[in-house]
């Protein structure tokens, strides 16, 4: 058997107070804006996608903010967007056509959007969020 080494590190510190002061230099806005533009690409895909009889279910499809929104840990400092429909008329009726009834068959839209456009959305957020960090800076 070998000997145990050790190792030391330095540097975090410098590096925690860096990164607070970028976060702090990108505003959040233009983080949203970044993460709205994605969501957009997979809001139309829905669209796109749904089955349409009135045309009803294709209108409430929407990219909202939802400042406040708790999951997987993110609090309400956080920012997220929520793409589908919008609460409330036909949003409120919009599960039963993505996955079916015992009385109707799943037209799937959400999931379908998200697998076809997810890398599309993923791409546009590290390009944007990449060009405000590095605007962040300058």
């Amino acid at each position: 058997m070998g000997k145990a080494g050790s190792f030391g590190t330095t540097g975090f510190r410098q590096l925690d107070r860096k990164l607070a002061r970028l976060a702090q230099a990108t505003p959040r806005r233009k983080v949203d804006g970044v993460l709205r533009v994605a969501a957009t690409v997979i809001a139309v895909e829905q669209r796109r996608l749904i089955r349409v009889v009135t045309g009803r279910h294709r209108r409430t499809i929407t990219v909202t903010n939802a400042p406040g929104f708790d999951l997987d840990g993110m609090g309400p400092r956080d920012v997220s967007v929520f793409v589908g429909p919008r609460r409330g008329g036909a949003g409120s009726t919009m599960h039963l056509l993505e996955w079916g009834t015992a009385h109707s068959a799943a037209h799937p839209f959400a999931r379908p959007a998200v697998d076809t456009k997810g890398g599309e959305a993923i791409g546009i957020v590290v390009a944007g969020l990449r060009a405000l960090v590095e605007e962040a800076a300058r």
